[in-house]
């Protein structure tokens, strides 16, 4: 049960910073992707769903 915390951790931490980078940096995403985003509003709505992703995670993990 623990190795499965520590997953859950490291993965609630990546969509953290990934979420963080696509709502609030999206020209740093791109550059870190090596893509372009067609369209700009679409980049911000991705990052709330990692983030909301993120806090689900941190709420399974308060249950363990």
């Amino acid at each position: 049960m623990k190795g499965l915390r520590i997953v859950y951790w490291v993965e609630a931490i990546y969509l953290t910073i990934l979420g963080i980078m696509f709502w609030f940096l999206p020209s740093l995403a791109e550059t870190v992707f090596q893509t372009e985003f067609t369209d700009p509003i679409i980049t911000p709505v991705f990052g709330q769903v990692l983030l909301t992703l993120a806090a689900i995670l941190n709420m399974v993990l308060d249950c363990y």
